[in-house]
Protein backbone atom coordinates (compact mmCIF):
# COMPACT_ATOMS: atom_id res chain seq x y z
CA UNK A 1 0.00 0.00 0.00
CA UNK A 2 1.28 3.46 -0.89
CA UNK A 3 1.52 5.27 2.44
CA UNK A 4 1.49 8.67 0.75
CA UNK A 5 -2.20 8.27 0.06
CA UNK A 6 -3.29 7.00 3.46
CA UNK A 7 -5.73 9.08 5.46
CA UNK A 8 -4.61 9.30 9.08
CA UNK A 9 -7.16 8.89 11.87
CA UNK A 10 -6.28 8.88 15.57
CA UNK A 11 -7.65 6.47 18.15
CA UNK A 12 -9.41 9.39 19.83
CA UNK A 13 -11.17 10.27 16.59
CA UNK A 14 -12.21 6.66 16.05
CA UNK A 15 -13.61 6.45 19.56
CA UNK A 16 -15.64 9.58 18.97
CA UNK A 17 -17.03 8.14 15.73
CA UNK A 18 -18.14 4.79 17.17
CA UNK A 19 -19.61 6.27 20.35
CA UNK A 20 -21.59 8.68 18.19
CA UNK A 21 -23.14 5.64 16.56
CA UNK A 22 -23.78 3.95 19.92
CA UNK A 23 -22.37 5.11 23.29
CA UNK A 24 -21.74 1.49 24.28
CA UNK A 25 -19.34 0.82 21.38
CA UNK A 26 -15.66 0.61 22.29
CA UNK A 27 -12.15 -0.43 21.20
CA UNK A 28 -12.42 0.77 17.59
CA UNK A 29 -9.96 -0.34 14.93
CA UNK A 30 -9.85 1.05 11.37
CA UNK A 31 -8.14 -0.88 8.57
CA UNK A 32 -7.57 1.09 5.33
CA UNK A 33 -8.83 -0.57 2.18
CA UNK A 34 -7.49 -0.17 -1.33
CA UNK A 35 -9.43 0.43 -4.52
CA UNK A 36 -11.54 3.44 -3.51
CA UNK A 37 -11.38 5.90 -6.41
CA UNK A 38 -13.60 8.59 -4.92
CA UNK A 39 -13.17 7.97 -1.19
CA UNK A 40 -10.75 6.85 1.47
CA UNK A 41 -12.38 3.68 2.78
CA UNK A 42 -11.73 1.90 6.08
CA UNK A 43 -13.12 -1.25 7.61
CA UNK A 44 -14.20 0.04 11.01
CA UNK A 45 -14.57 -2.58 13.74
CA UNK A 46 -15.50 -2.15 17.40
CA UNK A 47 -16.81 -4.06 20.39
CA UNK A 48 -20.42 -4.06 21.51
CA UNK A 49 -22.50 -5.99 24.02
CA UNK A 50 -23.49 -8.29 21.14
CA UNK A 51 -19.94 -8.90 19.94
CA UNK A 52 -17.85 -7.35 17.19
CA UNK A 53 -19.52 -4.75 14.97
CA UNK A 54 -18.20 -4.01 11.49
CA UNK A 55 -18.81 -0.94 9.35
CA UNK A 56 -17.29 0.88 6.40
CA UNK A 57 -16.00 4.38 7.08
CA UNK A 58 -15.96 6.51 3.92
CA UNK A 59 -14.22 9.87 3.61
CA UNK A 60 -14.35 11.59 0.18
CA UNK A 61 -11.06 12.46 -1.42
CA UNK A 62 -10.12 16.12 -1.73
CA UNK A 63 -10.54 16.26 -5.51
CA UNK A 64 -14.08 14.91 -5.16
CA UNK A 65 -14.99 17.41 -2.44
CA UNK A 66 -13.78 20.27 -4.61
CA UNK A 67 -16.20 19.24 -7.36
CA UNK A 68 -19.03 17.99 -5.11
CA UNK A 69 -18.87 19.67 -1.69
CA UNK A 70 -22.13 18.01 -0.56
CA UNK A 71 -21.27 14.56 -1.88
CA UNK A 72 -21.34 12.82 1.51
CA UNK A 73 -24.73 14.08 2.67
CA UNK A 74 -26.20 13.51 -0.80
CA UNK A 75 -24.99 9.91 -1.02
CA UNK A 76 -26.05 9.19 2.57
CA UNK A 77 -29.57 10.46 1.88
CA UNK A 78 -29.69 8.44 -1.34
CA UNK A 79 -28.72 5.24 0.50
CA UNK A 80 -31.62 5.83 2.90
CA UNK A 81 -33.97 6.35 -0.06
CA UNK A 82 -32.73 3.26 -1.87
CA UNK A 83 -33.11 1.09 1.23
CA UNK A 84 -36.70 2.29 1.59
CA UNK A 85 -37.33 1.45 -2.08
CA UNK A 86 -36.11 -2.13 -1.69
CA UNK A 87 -32.80 -1.80 -3.53
CA UNK A 88 -30.03 -3.68 -1.72
CA UNK A 89 -27.35 -1.11 -0.81
CA UNK A 90 -25.07 -0.55 2.19
CA UNK A 91 -27.08 0.53 5.22
CA UNK A 92 -26.71 4.24 6.02
CA UNK A 93 -25.56 4.31 9.68
CA UNK A 94 -24.01 7.65 10.59
CA UNK A 95 -23.31 10.99 8.87
CA UNK A 96 -21.02 13.77 10.10
CA UNK A 97 -20.53 16.94 8.09
CA UNK A 98 -19.61 19.12 11.09
CA UNK A 99 -15.81 18.81 10.53
CA UNK A 100 -15.45 18.57 14.33
CA UNK A 101 -14.42 14.93 14.50
CA UNK A 102 -12.45 14.72 11.25
CA UNK A 103 -11.25 17.60 9.06
CA UNK A 104 -13.51 16.30 6.26
CA UNK A 105 -17.14 15.18 6.10
CA UNK A 106 -17.62 11.43 6.36
CA UNK A 107 -20.19 8.71 6.64
CA UNK A 108 -20.38 5.27 8.20
CA UNK A 109 -22.32 2.55 6.41
CA UNK A 110 -22.98 -1.08 7.13
CA UNK A 111 -20.21 -3.51 6.24
CA UNK A 112 -21.03 -5.50 3.12
CA UNK A 113 -19.84 -9.09 3.11
CA UNK A 114 -19.06 -10.50 -0.29
CA UNK A 115 -16.95 -9.88 -3.35
CA UNK A 116 -17.06 -8.38 -6.80
CA UNK A 117 -17.17 -10.88 -9.66
CA UNK A 118 -15.29 -10.51 -12.94
CA UNK A 119 -15.08 -14.17 -13.97
CA UNK A 120 -18.52 -15.64 -13.27
CA UNK A 121 -19.19 -19.36 -13.51
CA UNK A 122 -22.08 -18.68 -15.88
CA UNK A 123 -21.65 -15.40 -17.72
CA UNK A 124 -25.14 -15.44 -19.26
CA UNK A 125 -26.84 -15.79 -15.88
CA UNK A 126 -24.50 -13.20 -14.39
CA UNK A 127 -25.19 -10.45 -16.95
CA UNK A 128 -28.92 -11.10 -16.80
CA UNK A 129 -28.76 -10.53 -13.04
CA UNK A 130 -26.88 -7.28 -13.66
CA UNK A 131 -29.52 -6.14 -16.15
CA UNK A 132 -32.35 -6.88 -13.73
CA UNK A 133 -30.63 -4.98 -10.93
CA UNK A 134 -30.14 -1.92 -13.14
CA UNK A 135 -33.76 -2.19 -14.27
CA UNK A 136 -34.96 -2.08 -10.68
CA UNK A 137 -32.87 1.04 -10.07
CA UNK A 138 -34.30 2.75 -13.15
CA UNK A 139 -37.84 1.70 -12.27
CA UNK A 140 -37.86 3.34 -8.84
CA UNK A 141 -41.05 5.40 -8.55
CA UNK A 142 -39.85 8.98 -8.07
CA UNK A 143 -43.29 10.02 -6.84
CA UNK A 144 -42.92 7.66 -3.87
CA UNK A 145 -39.15 7.89 -3.33
CA UNK A 146 -37.79 11.42 -3.56
CA UNK A 147 -34.58 11.81 -5.55
CA UNK A 148 -35.00 15.49 -6.35
CA UNK A 149 -31.95 16.29 -4.20
CA UNK A 150 -29.70 14.59 -6.76
CA UNK A 151 -28.15 16.42 -9.71
CA UNK A 152 -30.64 16.72 -12.57
CA UNK A 153 -28.82 16.16 -15.87
CA UNK A 154 -30.49 18.63 -18.20
CA UNK A 155 -29.98 18.94 -21.94
CA UNK A 156 -27.60 21.82 -21.30
CA UNK A 157 -25.46 19.65 -19.03
CA UNK A 158 -25.43 16.81 -21.55
CA UNK A 159 -24.38 19.29 -24.23
CA UNK A 160 -21.55 20.59 -22.03
CA UNK A 161 -20.26 17.03 -21.66
CA UNK A 162 -20.23 16.67 -25.45
CA UNK A 163 -18.59 20.00 -26.30
CA UNK A 164 -14.99 20.10 -25.16
CA UNK A 165 -12.28 22.56 -26.11
CA UNK A 166 -9.46 20.86 -24.20
CA UNK A 167 -6.87 18.46 -25.55
CA UNK A 168 -8.41 15.43 -27.25
CA UNK A 169 -7.34 11.81 -26.86
CA UNK A 170 -7.33 10.83 -30.49
CA UNK A 171 -5.94 7.40 -29.65
CA UNK A 172 -9.62 6.63 -28.99
CA UNK A 173 -10.85 8.93 -31.83
CA UNK A 174 -12.22 11.42 -29.34
CA UNK A 175 -12.48 14.28 -31.87
CA UNK A 176 -14.40 12.10 -34.31
CA UNK A 177 -16.76 10.84 -31.59
CA UNK A 178 -17.48 14.34 -30.33
CA UNK A 179 -18.12 15.64 -33.82
CA UNK A 180 -20.75 12.96 -34.41
CA UNK A 181 -22.41 13.70 -31.08
CA UNK A 182 -22.38 17.47 -31.65
CA UNK A 183 -23.81 17.06 -35.14
CA UNK A 184 -26.81 15.10 -33.91
CA UNK A 185 -27.41 16.86 -30.58
CA UNK A 186 -30.04 17.04 -29.21
CA UNK A 187 -30.59 13.36 -29.89
CA UNK A 188 -33.89 12.67 -31.61
CA UNK A 189 -34.88 9.68 -29.48
CA UNK A 190 -35.13 10.26 -25.74
CA UNK A 191 -36.71 8.72 -22.63
CA UNK A 192 -38.10 10.12 -19.42
CA UNK A 193 -35.48 10.76 -16.77
CA UNK A 194 -34.85 8.11 -14.12
CA UNK A 195 -32.51 7.56 -11.19
CA UNK A 196 -29.06 6.81 -12.57
CA UNK A 197 -26.35 4.94 -10.71
CA UNK A 198 -23.76 6.85 -12.73
CA UNK A 199 -21.03 4.19 -12.73
CA UNK A 200 -22.79 0.86 -13.06
CA UNK A 201 -20.41 -2.02 -13.79
CA UNK A 202 -19.43 -5.37 -12.21
CA UNK A 203 -16.94 -3.63 -9.91
CA UNK A 204 -19.77 -1.80 -8.13
CA UNK A 205 -21.88 -4.86 -7.35
CA UNK A 206 -20.88 -6.97 -4.34
CA UNK A 207 -22.10 -10.57 -4.24
CA UNK A 208 -22.68 -12.65 -1.11
CA UNK A 209 -23.74 -15.92 -2.66
CA UNK A 210 -26.58 -14.92 -4.97
CA UNK A 211 -27.36 -11.77 -2.98
CA UNK A 212 -26.16 -8.56 -4.70
CA UNK A 213 -25.46 -5.22 -3.04
CA UNK A 214 -24.91 -2.16 -5.23
CA UNK A 215 -22.18 0.15 -3.94
CA UNK A 216 -20.51 3.49 -4.79
CA UNK A 217 -23.35 5.87 -5.59
CA UNK A 218 -21.19 8.99 -5.70
CA UNK A 219 -21.98 9.68 -9.39
CA UNK A 220 -25.73 9.22 -9.06
CA UNK A 221 -28.04 11.65 -10.79
CA UNK A 222 -31.39 11.87 -12.54
CA UNK A 223 -31.22 11.58 -16.32
CA UNK A 224 -31.55 9.45 -19.46
CA UNK A 225 -31.65 5.71 -18.56
CA UNK A 226 -29.63 4.76 -21.64
CA UNK A 227 -26.68 6.69 -20.22
CA UNK A 228 -26.33 3.98 -17.54
CA UNK A 229 -26.98 1.27 -20.12
CA UNK A 230 -24.31 2.58 -22.49
CA UNK A 231 -21.72 2.76 -19.73
CA UNK A 232 -22.55 -0.75 -18.49
CA UNK A 233 -22.28 -2.06 -22.06
CA UNK A 234 -18.80 -0.63 -22.51
CA UNK A 235 -17.61 -1.92 -19.14
CA UNK A 236 -19.02 -5.40 -19.79
CA UNK A 237 -17.28 -5.46 -23.15
CA UNK A 238 -13.93 -5.12 -21.40
CA UNK A 239 -14.80 -7.63 -18.69
CA UNK A 240 -16.72 -10.35 -20.56
CA UNK A 241 -16.71 -9.59 -24.28
CA UNK A 242 -19.31 -8.64 -26.94
CA UNK A 243 -21.57 -11.69 -26.59
CA UNK A 244 -22.26 -10.82 -22.96
CA UNK A 245 -22.88 -7.18 -23.89
CA UNK A 246 -25.66 -8.35 -26.19
CA UNK A 247 -27.08 -10.69 -23.53
CA UNK A 248 -27.10 -7.88 -20.96
CA UNK A 249 -28.79 -5.49 -23.39
CA UNK A 250 -31.45 -7.99 -24.42
CA UNK A 251 -32.33 -8.72 -20.80
CA UNK A 252 -32.49 -5.02 -19.93
CA UNK A 253 -34.78 -4.42 -22.92
CA UNK A 254 -37.05 -7.27 -21.87
CA UNK A 255 -37.34 -5.69 -18.42
CA UNK A 256 -37.99 -2.22 -19.88
CA UNK A 257 -40.00 -2.79 -23.09
CA UNK A 258 -41.51 0.70 -23.26
CA UNK A 259 -38.20 2.57 -23.55
CA UNK A 260 -37.05 3.93 -26.90
CA UNK A 261 -33.73 2.27 -27.73
CA UNK A 262 -33.13 3.91 -31.10
CA UNK A 263 -30.80 6.42 -29.45
CA UNK A 264 -28.63 3.78 -27.73
CA UNK A 265 -25.71 4.10 -30.21
CA UNK A 266 -25.33 7.75 -29.20
CA UNK A 267 -25.20 6.82 -25.52
CA UNK A 268 -22.64 4.13 -26.36
CA UNK A 269 -20.51 6.89 -27.87
CA UNK A 270 -21.08 9.06 -24.80
CA UNK A 271 -19.87 6.17 -22.64
CA UNK A 272 -16.85 5.63 -24.87
CA UNK A 273 -15.61 9.14 -24.07
CA UNK A 274 -15.03 8.11 -20.45
CA UNK A 275 -11.95 6.25 -21.66
CA UNK A 276 -10.17 9.42 -22.83
CA UNK A 277 -6.61 9.43 -21.42
CA UNK A 278 -7.57 6.62 -18.99
CA UNK A 279 -7.12 3.29 -20.75
CA UNK A 280 -3.46 2.99 -19.77
CA UNK A 281 -4.37 3.59 -16.12
CA UNK A 282 -7.33 1.21 -16.23
CA UNK A 283 -5.06 -1.47 -17.67
CA UNK A 284 -2.74 -1.05 -14.66
CA UNK A 285 0.20 -0.49 -16.97
CA UNK A 286 -0.17 -3.96 -18.53
CA UNK A 287 0.71 -3.53 -22.22
CA UNK A 288 -1.19 -6.62 -23.37
CA UNK A 289 -4.29 -5.66 -21.40
CA UNK A 290 -4.10 -2.08 -22.67
CA UNK A 291 -3.96 -3.21 -26.29
CA UNK A 292 -6.87 -5.58 -25.70
CA UNK A 293 -8.93 -2.77 -24.15
CA UNK A 294 -8.13 -0.44 -27.03
CA UNK A 295 -9.19 -3.10 -29.53
CA UNK A 296 -12.50 -3.66 -27.72
CA UNK A 297 -13.04 0.10 -27.44
CA UNK A 298 -12.49 0.55 -31.18
CA UNK A 299 -14.99 -2.20 -31.96
CA UNK A 300 -17.49 -0.64 -29.56
CA UNK A 301 -17.15 2.76 -31.23
CA UNK A 302 -17.21 1.27 -34.73
CA UNK A 303 -20.45 -0.58 -33.99
CA UNK A 304 -22.13 2.55 -32.63
CA UNK A 305 -20.95 4.65 -35.58
CA UNK A 306 -22.24 2.08 -38.06
CA UNK A 307 -25.67 1.95 -36.40
CA UNK A 308 -25.91 5.74 -36.47
CA UNK A 309 -24.86 5.81 -40.14
CA UNK A 310 -27.34 3.15 -41.25
CA UNK A 311 -30.23 4.56 -39.19
CA UNK A 312 -29.72 8.02 -40.67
Amino acid sequence: MDLRFMYEITTEQLEKIVTSIDPSYSSPVAIPLTGGYSSHVFRLSCHSSEGQMDFALRIPKLEVLKLLPNVVSTEFRLLETLTASGIQVPLAVFLDTSLKTLPDPFMVVGWVEGQTIFQPEDSFVFVKHLARILSKIHQIDKTKHDVSFLPQITDDLYRESIVREKEMDDSIRESEIRNVLKQDWPFQYRNDSVLLHGDYWPGNVMWNGDRPTVIDWVDSAVGEPLEDVGNARMELLWVLGPEMVDAFTQEYQSQNPTLDYRGLPYWDLMASLRAAFKIRKWADGNDKREQEMRTWHKQFVDAAMEKIKTSG
